[in-house]
């Protein structure tokens, strides 16, 4: 039996480096981590606390995507949502530290309803330990997020039908104007730390680390085996370590290991942005009310969806609005439809630094119901534009716009029928007459 077991070790520990060793004093030996480091790794962590680690890191680390952004106050302010806001929501940390759960602002007392940063407020370890972080309640109150206001300042508009337009009034008491909005991100997280994320990068980091598991045990083997100052020490000898670094056998086994490093480094790096690609879809509700003196009543809702990164990227946005007729006035309706893609081309064969060009193509199709101020009831447009990098800071664009009316090409430099061209070169005379 003991004969069998000894084999075992020896075929377990074959090509783990053996030579002889001399005895040193306690001042003479250093502590493990040290030897790792004469032996050329970084540190004495397995793969598994490497793996760990890394995890760690990757949820840690900035997104490799632009942060994908829903704006709030889809209603509040009376003005149009940009033709493309995204589909994710601000840091909430940021929402819970920088900003408070309870601002005033402009005259009005703002409550905001993401909850997890409340929670947050109160104990800082839901967001500190990834096993809190993670809990199924936790990640739910991440999706949903909300804001209601109090007072302020209402529109300007003609309240005693004289036609003119009068000034906007500020609200005395609180229940003058409510403002409310809530938004709730149905599909896909680029949450790093959420758990199906989380584990997506950790179950990655340990497959890859996988490969580095025999080298690494070889080589622990060897290390505690180095002499010591005097049995039972932590320590090893300076001169063993030294000696075993220049084995032959040392410097493969610790070249393996770095290789399984370079290519878990790499994987990580993959991983993290397919997580950062992640298709985003939020719903947003939201409205205000308010005495008929401050303005009419509103009510909108809306959904995004977001998908891509930095190399390409798809954006879509549908919202509702309507505002409730004042007096004898029927109530105002607009829907509004914009997608966008865009995709860098020729990445490392064109532009400065050769780092590509930039099509995007974008589409947009508005309708309104008894709204004197758009210029036509029905609108739609349509652009293809190319991007061409001159300098890191100036771009040569080029684009093409369809619109179903003439009149909204106004912003283009040459227009034939429906269709507008520019192609704008004022930066580049900028640039290069400075």
């Amino acid at each position: 039996m003991r004969a069998a077991c000894v084999l075992a070790l020896w075929i377990a520990f074959a090509g783990a480096p053996a030579y002889a060793q001399q005895a040193c004093t306690e001042d003479d030996a250093v502590d493990q981590q040290e030897v790792y480091r004469i032996v050329g790794l970084e540190s004495a962590d397995p793969p598994e606390d490497k793996a760990l680690a890394a995890a760690d890191e990757a949820a840690d680390s900035p997104r490799l995507s632009p942060d994908a952004t829903q704006l709030s106050a889809l209603a509040a302010s009376g003005a149009s949502p940009d033709i493309l806001n995204l589909a994710d929501f601000s840091s909430l940390l940021a929402l819970a530290v920088d900003n408070g759960l309870l601002s005033d602002s402009g005259g009005a007392l703002t409550l905001d309803l993401n909850f997890f940063s409340a929670i947050v407020a109160f104990d800082a370890s839901v967001i500190e330990e990834q096993e809190k972080y993670e809990q199924k309640l936790h990640k739910e109150l991440r999706k949903l997020g909300g804001s209601i206001s109090w007072g302020g300042k209402g529109e300007s508009f003609d309240r005693d039908g004289d036609g003119e337009v009068d000034e906007a009034l500020t609200a005395e008491s609180s229940s003058d104007i409510v403002t409310w909005d809530v938004h709730y991100r149905l599909v896909g997280s680029r949450d790093r730390r959420d758990p199906e994320n989380y584990n997506r990068i950790l179950d990655a980091m340990t497959a890859a680390d996988e490969g580095g598991k025999e080298a690494f045990t070889k080589l622990a083997f060897a290390i505690g085996n180095l002499s010591r100052p005097e049995a039972g020490s932590g320590k090893r000898c300076r001169a063993a370590a030294e000696e075993l670094a220049r084995q032959p056998e040392t410097e493969a086994l610790v070249a393996q290991i770095r290789g399984f490093d370079e290519q878990a480094a790499q994987i990580r790096e993959e991983v993290v942005k397919d997580i950062d690609k992640d298709l985003l879809i939020t719903l947003s509700f939201g409205g205000t009310e308010r005495q008929e003196i401050f303005g009419p009543d509103k009510l909108a809702a809306g959904i995004r969806a977001s998908w891509g990164g930095a190399d390409a990227g798809l954006t879509a946005n549908l919202d509702f609005t309507r505002t409730e007729g004042l007096g004898d006035e029927e109530d105002r309706e607009a829907f509004k439809l914009a997608v966008s893609y865009s995709r860098i081309l020729m990445q490392g064969g064109m532009g400065h630094e050769q780092q590509g060009v930039t099509l995007a193509f974008s589409l947009a199709a508005e309708k309104y119901r008894n709204v004197p101020e758009a210029a036509h009831d029905r609108i739609a447009r349509a652009n293809v534009k190319l991007t061409y990098p001159i300098s890191e800071a100036v771009s040569l664009p080029i684009s093409l716009t369809w619109a179903n009316h003439e009149d909204l090409l106004q912003d283009e430099e040459e227009v034939r029928g429906h269709i507008g061209f520019t192609f704008d070169v004022r930066k580049l005379f900028a640039t290069s007459s400075q």
